[in-house]
């Protein structure tokens, strides 16, 4: 009986052994997989970290090139271009420190889970070996001498000794193995506060990015406003506006005629029904007009119009939509992007042509969101409202024209109300 209860207690002790050993190294394979995740994160941020680098330098060179041209006369149409480079930059900016936050929220969420993991399985190895102690003290055999002592031969005896050494053999590997665990916990809750500190870093800069922003483009606006007071160096940006302005139309009315004249209809109905797939929808009412923005203030209506300042009288040739900074600009209508560009006059803008001679624009983005060559549905995002160009407040400029001619806006929408101010 005493026999059969060594032999028991024997079995019981390598079983406990193997399935400490087991959970280690389970342990160990699971952190290399998610390690490799939190190594692509970091790889991520380091990247994002390099264009920050990136930007920053192309915001000194501009800030040097303002420098360079603060006291020349007539130099208010570089310097509002420049203003816009350095709104772009900063809009940059802005974008790739919002990714750097995301990634570290991604990357906290990771080396959060794994050091739960971690901790969870130390105390599930910590049971396994106090049972496995336990076990030996509950069939008697806690001393390694009594178990030698019971051996029943010589052979018996040698056994018995090689099954010690083997068992203290795991005994230190197993304590070996929690040490460094415990060593590893210590180093993930280290690296898991500091990337919280980073990802706070991070939300501070982003929030001072933000004040920058808003500051340049007050700065922007107020150029231009003092700009209205100086009538013969206004007069002369006025003429280069307008030149602009024209060059454009000449443009759109150009690339209109070379579209139709190398796209088929079964071309561009292959182009729509691509753009359909791609979104995963089935159809789009394109019968009429989308308004391009979630707001209905008008800030300045289409028609003749006397300028407050220089006395023109000239075509405002669409309407400006009192849109908030950053806010969405939508297509009007399914089309082709025929302009994606940027010049002073309308700053960021887009042309959308829709077929049958009719085309879109849309002005002063501070960001857009499509390239020429792009087929876009009605109701997509083509870009983003800002003050680029000349413009004095964050607004869209939205023009429709039909065969080369500048048509009301307002008109294409009669079921929509409209506030004027």
């Amino acid at each position: 009986m005493k026999t059969a209860k060594r032999i028991v207690a024997i079995i019981l002790i390598i079983i406990l052994v193997l399935g400490i050993v087991a959970s280690t190294f389970g342990m160990l394979f699971a952190t290399k997989a998610d390690a490799a995740t939190s190594a692509e994160i970091k790889n991520q941020i380091t990247n994002l970290e390099n264009t920050a680098s990136s930007l920053a330098k192309r915001k000194v060179e501009l800030e040097q090139e303002l420098v360079a041209i603060a006291a020349e006369q007539g130099a208010t149409v570089e310097k509002k271009v420049l203003m816009d480079q350095q709104i772009d930059v900063t809009r940059q900016e802005i974008a790739n420190t919002t990714e750097v936050l995301q990634q570290y929220t991604l990357l906290i969420a990771n080396q959060q889970s794994e050091l739960d993991r971690v901790i969870e399985q130390e105390q599930q190895q910590l049971e396994s070996f106090s049972d496995r102690i336990r076990a030996m003290e509950e069939n008697g055999s806690t001393s390694y001498i009594a178990i030698v002592l019971g051996a029943s031969s010589f052979s018996d005896l040698l056994t018995r000794i090689d099954m010690i050494s083997e068992i203290a053999q795991y005994d230190n590997r197993i304590i070996e193995r929690m040490a460094q665990m415990r060593s590893d916990i210590t180093l993930m809750q280290d690296q898991l506060e500091i990337s919280k500190s980073e990802q706070r870093q991070a939300q501070q800069l982003l929030e001072q990015q933000e004040e920058t922003l808003v500051q340049q483009v007050d700065q922007a606006v107020l150029l231009l406003k003092e700009l209205e007071n100086q009538e013969e160096e206004f007069a002369a940006m006025l003429e280069y506006v307008e030149q602009q302005e024209a060059d454009v139309a000449n443009a759109i009315d150009r690339k209109i005629a070379e579209y139709d004249a190398a796209v088929t209809r079964e071309e561009e109905e292959r182009r729509r029904l691509e753009a359909l797939a791609a979104a995963g929808k089935d159809y789009v009412d394109d019968s009429d007009f989308y308004w391009p923005s979630y707001c209905n203030i008008i800030t300045s209506v289409y028609g003749m119009r006397t300028h407050p300042v220089t006395g023109v009288y000239k075509l405002h040739t669409g309407v400006d939509i009192g849109s908030s900074y950053g806010s969405k600009i939508y297509a009007a209508k399914s089309g082709s992007v025929i302009t994606s560009g940027s010049n002073y006059a309308y700053g960021e803008y887009v042309v959308i042509y829709h077929g049958n001679g009719v085309s879109t624009l849309y002005a002063h983005m501070s960001e857009r969101a499509v390239s020429e060559g792009d087929y876009v549905l009605k109701g997509d995002v083509i870009g983003y409202v800002g003050s680029s160009g000349y413009s004095t407040g964050a607004h869209l400029h939205f023009e429709i024209r039909v065969n080369g001619t500048y048509m009301n806006p307002i008109s294409y929408y009669p079921n929509k109300s409209f506030v004027y101010v």
